[in-house]
């Protein structure tokens, strides 16, 4: 079931780049491009809070995967076994998600650095780093 549970998180988690893997190659975009695409990551994504950030979408998505607790499962032997199970399944998936979190963030910057010209990447990085647009990126996550 742990492996279930990390399964569906991980897709939903990195649903983008799955389907960006079957995708032919594209030439790797130039530094400027790339420079920008992870400026603008690194707002949506900062590095000294990535980790509680997953950990905080893993938790809400565990949350909202569950059902709601029938009585029998309130008993407090039972809890204690669901509830264990779940902090070992969210532990489990928590070291894959925070293994491949590197690389996620360059497939990202990737991505974008792909999809948009230079010009559009630096009026989006001025965005992202404008008051208005770190309240757009980061309220997401709060």
């Amino acid at each position: 079931m742990s492996r279930f549970l990390a399964s569906v998180a991980g897709a939903a988690v990195f649903i983008g780049s799955a389907s960006n893997a079957a995708a032919p190659a594209s030439p790797p975009p130039d530094a400027a491009k790339l420079a920008e695409a992870h400026a603008i990551i690194n707002v949506m994504f900062p590095p000294n809070s990535r980790e509680s950030m997953l950990t905080q979408l893993q938790s809400q998505m565990v949350t909202q995967m569950m059902p709601d607790r029938v009585a029998w499962m309130q008993e407090p032997g039972i809890k204690k076994i669901i509830d264990d199970y779940i902090a070992e399944a969210e532990a489990e998936q928590r070291a894959v998600l925070l293994k491949h979190l590197p690389d996620q963030i360059d497939a990202m910057a990737g991505a974008y650095a792909r999809r948009f010209s230079l010009a559009e990447l630096k009026d989006i990085d001025a965005f992202a780093h404008s008051p208005s647009g770190q309240h757009i990126c980061l309220r997401a996550w709060r």
